[in-house]
């Protein structure tokens, strides 16, 4: 992986540039006369990207992180071929229950980095802008910013906050869904992580530059570590803990690889809402 920071690569200011304008279509990256990349966008989003000598893919991620092994991933390619007219191949994969929604939007995010930096590689390439070459994106749709967490997925492991001493709650909310997901499954909906939920969102829809930052409340009853993912779907992780709970642990879990997080709770709790039905 590459050293440098996203916010530093050439490559992430237009991105950020095409995102602020909600530019729909793709660029095209060229040496001569090769191909060496292309990024699709919609609505300033990015739905894919690809890179000539990318290593780390959506595959290799599904199989290292998300265990997915290649016969799932050859059924999914199958139903594909039957679809491709009228889907993408994501959004086959989504409906194909083979990987649940956030393991597949993890594995996503990682392909994403590894395209981008691949892309980043070489500054001297040649950019063609295309307004008229629309593809057709899937639910995982993401800002150049929350790419950034895709580079600790093949360099780091992924944090169970499960099993951390003293968690005793994890809720994953969505703006326009409210809690999605919770662990364990059987706790009552926690007051004080739902209006931690509002305040975060309220102070990322004011301060649209404002990066996700994991900040940490105490109460009497115990201390809450909440984060903003500032994504698509304006989601907020929650996790509670009793006093004296390790902090460290859940703030650099929670501010470091938030969506990692998700990830694990999604495997192992039932969604509150249908996911697939989500955009």
């Amino acid at each position: 992986m590459p050293a440098t920071p996203l916010s530093e690569m050439f490559l992430y200011w237009k991105l950020k540039e095409l995102e602020e304008q909600h530019f729909s279509g793709a660029l095209h990256f060229s040496e001569g006369t090769k191909v060496t990349g292309r990024v699709f966008i919609n609505n300033g989003f990015i739905s894919w990207a690809q890179a000539s000598g990318q290593n780390n893919t959506l595959f290799t991620a599904m199989q290292s992180f998300a265990q997915i092994n290649g016969d799932d991933i050859r059924f999914a390619d199958s139903m594909y071929q039957e679809q491709k007219e009228r889907k993408n191949f994501v959004s086959v994969l989504q409906s194909s229950g083979i990987i649940g929604f956030y393991a597949l939007r993890e594995c996503m995010r990682a392909h994403l980095y590894e395209a981008v930096a691949k892309i980043n590689e070489n500054p001297s390439v040649s950019i063609h802008e295309d307004p008229e070459t629309i593809a057709e994106a899937s639910q995982h749709v993401f800002t150049v910013d929350e790419l950034e967490y895709g580079e600790e997925y093949f360099s780091a492991p992924l944090p169970h906050l499960q099993e951390v001493a003293g968690v005793t709650q994890i809720e994953v909310r969505m703006l326009n869904y409210g809690l999605v997901l919770k662990w364990p499954e059987e706790a009552e909906e926690d007051k004080v992580a739902r209006e931690l939920a509002i305040v975060h969102a309220e102070n990322m829809a004011k301060f649209e530059d404002l990066k996700p930052n994991a900040v940490t409340y105490h109460y009497p009853h115990g201390s809450y570590t909440a984060v903003q993912l500032k994504d698509f779907f304006n989601t907020s992780l929650i996790v509670a803990g009793v006093p004296g709970c390790d902090l460290g642990a859940v703030a650099r879990a929670v501010g470091n690889m938030p969506a990692a997080v998700i990830m694990h709770v999604a495997d192992s709790t039932i969604p509150l809402v249908d996911l697939l039905e989500i955009m």
